[in-house]
């Protein structure tokens, strides 16, 4: 059986080992880890950006008339791929000091400072408010919808009683 990292740092500290229930527990989990690693470091390949949505930012980016190669947009395309990892796993690492395993956007602005981007957190931040601007509309007209469908529901069964 092989043995931990932690359980070997515990051994070198001069800790007494942990019960073989909570080895088990943290041998299982570096297991799935390293599944999940290899699971992405297999897929890695196979993950891209639509290229639908990459061609279409970047004729937002530059003036019209301006075209983009194939290998120019693949190229951008690979570029924000990486940024985007970059960024999660900066993010990432800003949630785990706050001992938290779910990213917010707070944890992505701050990964932004970190990483020296500190010129792109104030659009972030329009973009985020904006964002849920329109999530809100969006559930507000929803939940609009369902209450004037149940108010019309309502009516017809209420006359039909009568």
């Amino acid at each position: 059986m092989k043995c931990s990292q932690s359980h070997l740092r515990m051994e070198a500290d001069g800790e007494e080992a942990r019960n073989p229930r909570s080895l088990r527990r943290d041998l299982l989990g570096e297991y799935r880890q390293k599944k999940t690693e290899s699971m992405m470091a297999e897929k890695m390949e196979d993950l891209n950006l639509p290229n639908a949505v990459v061609t279409r930012i970047i004729k937002e980016a530059l003036p019209s008339g301006v075209t983009v190669g194939k290998e120019a947009r693949a190229a951008v395309t690979k570029a924000a791929f990486i940024f985007i990892l970059y960024l999660t796993s900066s993010a990432n690492s800003v949630a785990k000091k706050a001992n938290r395993k779910t990213i917010s956007s707070a944890d992505v602005i701050q990964a932004m400072e970190d990483i020296d981007f500190d010129q792109f957190i104030e659009p972030l931040q329009e973009a985020l408010e904006n964002f849920k601007k329109t999530q809100k509309e969006k559930k507000d007209a929803t939940t609009k919808r369902k209450q004037q469908k149940k108010d019309e529901d309502d009516g017809v069964d209420g006359t039909e009683d009568e």
